[in-house]
């Protein structure tokens, strides 16, 4: 993602309470919210160096995080930042795929995976005015 340091200020920064995953879609959907087209360079060469945040932890610890932030922080980022209208479909769609990729993994025996997902479905629902004051900071059109 590229923009201007006086973009990148005037539309809150990064959301540094991400830590993990999510944290540029939220920054996107802040963005195409503030009337600034969002775009895509399918020819620019981008290298990443993939889960640099979680070295030195074992596979089954860096599974187990990574399920957890990405379905917290994705919910996170919906209820954030979708308008009153879409929040009505997009909650129950969210959390009908993750559960259901949840019921996958417990199905096949990885329980702490299983186990990860749900806590990462529970966790905004459990801080609800946490989570209204976020969206209360965010101009949604």
């Amino acid at each position: 993602m590229i923009m201007n340091k006086e973009l990148y200020n005037s539309i809150g920064r990064f959301d540094n309470d991400y830590f993990l995953y999510c944290e540029d879609p939220d920054i996107g959907w802040r963005l195409w919210d503030s009337g600034y087209r969002v775009g895509l360079a399918p020819k620019s060469l981008v290298y990443h160096l993939v889960s640099a945040s979680l070295k030195g932890l074992n596979k089954k610890s860096y599974g187990n995080l990574f399920y957890f932030y990405n379905t917290r922080n994705g919910l996170i980022t919906i209820v954030k930042n979708a308008t009153w209208p879409d929040l009505f479909w997009m909650i129950p769609v969210y959390m009908a795929s993750w559960f259901t990729l949840s019921i996958l993994f417990l199905v096949r025996g990885k329980f702490t995976v299983f186990k990860s997902i749900i806590k990462g479905l529970i966790w905004p629902i459990t801080r609800i005015a946490w989570l209204m004051e976020k969206r209360g900071k965010i101009t949604h059109k």
